[in-house]
């Protein structure tokens, strides 16, 4: 089957971006209060629910914020404003469901979220049961794994069983199992 959204350059590089910025952010809220600037980005998603490059840059700062206790407050604000934004963009749906991965990562470690308020995922598999293609691809269970790596492939099984549950068509069981 072909894969609706194919994998673009930008994607790529929109990513790698992600990667280096995060862990500055991280350190950056780890000095400074978190709620205020978690309010504004969420006022802007809700102010440009068709700007998708100003979203995902909101979702990159989001899910710099993923330790802050102010998340998990405000998490199912943010799955409703990310449901009701339209998916016509390619570039916006791959990096949301980066962006959910990233808050499935971050609350199954239970060393990580054992310290804030607990949240419900299910809204988020929902959301990402409707792109099995894209989940695919950014899991990143790849070739030969090796007995190290258990504990990441067992993390992305999880997560991908979590989207299985939620697949409303055999076809995306097909694609996840694929």
């Amino acid at each position: 089957m072909m894969n609706p959204w194919p994998i673009n350059p930008r994607d790529t590089v929109f990513a790698e971006v992600w990667e280096n910025v995060k862990p500055g952010l991280r350190t950056l809220f780890q000095l400074i209060p978190i709620k205020p600037h978690l309010d504004h980005v969420i006022s802007i998603i809700q102010a440009s629910p068709h700007d998708y490059t100003r979203i995902m840059s909101c979702l990159l700062f989001i899910s710099s914020m993923l330790e802050s206790p102010d998340f998990p407050i405000r998490f199912n604000e943010i799955m409703e404003l990310i449901n009701n934004i339209p998916t016509d963009a390619p570039e916006f749906i791959i990096e949301t469901c980066r962006f959910l991965k990233d808050v499935f990562d971050h609350y199954s470690d239970p060393e990580m979220s054992s310290n804030g308020p607990k949240i419900v995922l299910n809204s988020m598999f929902e959301c990402l049961a409707q792109f099995p293609e894209i989940v695919c691809n950014i899991v990143e269970v790849r070739g030969e794994v090796y007995i190290e790596m258990f504990p990441s492939v067992h993390l992305d099984f999880r997560f991908i069983n979590n989207v299985v549950v939620f697949c409303r068509e055999i076809t995306g069981v097909e694609i996840l199992a694929g």
